[in-house]
């Protein structure tokens, strides 16, 4: 028998009630920021009833305290946050404005960046290159890795003058991977089959040779230690245009990746062509871009843990906020999808490969075909998928980051067994959480 507030049942219940909570308190946060990003600075209440609209339906109310000039925001009748009832305009901020802690130091890639209003440390903080003729600029978000992670590194302070085989960059690369170290071997359910991945050069990974993969692993990592962090897309890369690519073999001559909502993600690319489109980021200053090493990306996975999200949600199951064939609770508010189908051919067999349709932008009856029809599928055979463009549903976002689970499989640097790999969720799987790697052939372009 189970009773009272200490029993199992109980607690399972808090828990959940506790997550549900913070995932709604998230979902305002994003409501609000989004309401400040179409007002192009400005936060009024059309916009904020229109992006609370979008996330919730009806299943809110906003309230005015003229006695401390804030908005009050709740949701099924729980205050949920409050913020400010005034203009908030961004200024162009001083390096020196942004916020700091626990030793991390963000940084302006160059003077074309300013802070994204409303966004901070405890939310993700975001960094944005919009220019006073566009509706919305490039952004991204700041990892944070405490200083604690790699305070006993090096003996008598770090020594940058030698390039490869210095000493403090593999104490910082030992410290770093012992700080990630519930991440760095993949899911719960890999994480004792003995796989190894590497963040060592590979023929295929879009970097010349050795040397090179070193000196920028060594750059990475270098400022990892100086600045306590790094900056990621808040969005899968995409690409300006309606349909996207087409083919595996269009080129990728001078394309751009850009890091902006509603935009058709890039795809049908090798993980060479992924590092040449990432390493041609504007307005980067004097800082490197690139595809993220593997360490990286379980950076990325012990940062959002340290912010709350639970390791199940991260490495057991991410189906609660990513884009998976499987999900129930999609809640598209914006943007274009894209229906998948599967098609066989093959002489000893069936072998599957998935194609793009074509875009359709989002419309409420569309959301209820993807709820009622695909998501739920009752059919036999394995269920149609969708691909969304970049950030179209604050359901996918954890800390200002959108999509890290779910929808398109991700390129990085790291060496998987046998030469291949992809890490991070991919829309096709059942069940892949974020922190899921799989080996993939390096020229296989999906």
């Amino acid at each position: 028998m189970l009773s009272g507030d200490n029993s199992i049942l109980q607690k399972a219940t808090d828990a959940k009630t506790n997550t549900d909570n913070a995932q709604i308190k998230e979902r305002v946060q994003l409501a609000y920021t989004a309401a400040i990003a179409y007002g192009h600075g400005e936060l009024t209440e059309t916009n904020l009833r229109t992006e609370l609209t979008n996330e919730f339906g009806d299943n809110y109310d906003l309230d005015e305290d003229t006695s401390t000039n804030e908005w009050v925001i709740s949701v099924n009748e729980v205050e949920r946050l409050r913020v400010s009832k005034g203009n908030a305009t961004p200024q162009e901020p001083e390096e020196t404005e942004l916020p700091t802690a626990l030793g991390t130091n963000p940084y302006f890639p160059s003077d074309k960046f300013s802070q994204l209003e409303g966004t901070n440390l405890a939310n993700g903080l975001v960094i944005t290159d919009k220019a006073e003729n566009e509706e919305i600029g490039n952004e991204y978000v700041w990892i944070e890795v405490p200083s604690t992670a790699v305070d006993a590194t090096a003996t008598g302070g770090p020594d940058y003058s030698g390039v490869s085989g210095a000493t403090d960059y593999t104490n910082i690369k030992t410290a770093l991977k012992a700080y990630v170290e519930d991440f760095e071997r993949g899911s719960s359910t890999e994480i004792n089959k003995g796989y190894t991945w590497n963040d060592e050069w590979y023929d295929g990974c879009g970097i010349a040779n050795s040397t090179d993969y070193n000196n920028l692993y060594h750059t990475m990592l270098k400022s990892v230690y100086e600045n306590g962090g790094f900056w990621i897309g808040r969005y899968e890369a995409g690409q300006t245009g309606n349909t996207g690519r087409t083919d595996k073999n269009d080129s990728i001559d001078g394309m751009v990746p850009l890091s902006k909502q509603n935009l058709i993600p890039i795809f049908y690319i090798t993980c060479s062509q992924a590092q040449t489109i990432a390493s041609n980021v504007q307005n980067k200053g004097t800082y490197n871009s690139s595809l993220m090493f593997g360490i990286q990306w379980d950076l990325v996975m012990k940062y959002l843990e340290n912010k709350g999200v639970s390791y199940a949600d991260l490495a057991t199951d991410s189906i609660n906020w990513g884009n998976y064939k499987n999900s129930t609770n999609v809640s598209l508010s914006r943007g274009k999808y894209a229906r998948t189908c599967t098609v066989s051919f093959g002489m000893y067999g069936p072998t599957t490969t998935t194609k793009i349709n074509e875009w359709y932008d989002y419309t409420e009856d569309y959301e209820d075909y993807i709820k009622n029809s695909i998501l739920n599928n009752t059919n036999s055979g394995p269920p149609s998928s969708f691909v969304i463009t970049t950030g179209a549903s604050n359901q996918f976002c954890k800390k200002n980051i959108y999509d890290l689970a779910g929808n398109l499989e991700e390129w990085t640097l790291q060496q998987a067994f046998s030469g291949y790999d992809h890490e991070g969720g991919a829309y096709y799987e059942i069940s892949g959480p974020s922190t899921c790697r799989g080996g993939v052939c390096q020229t296989s372009r999906n």
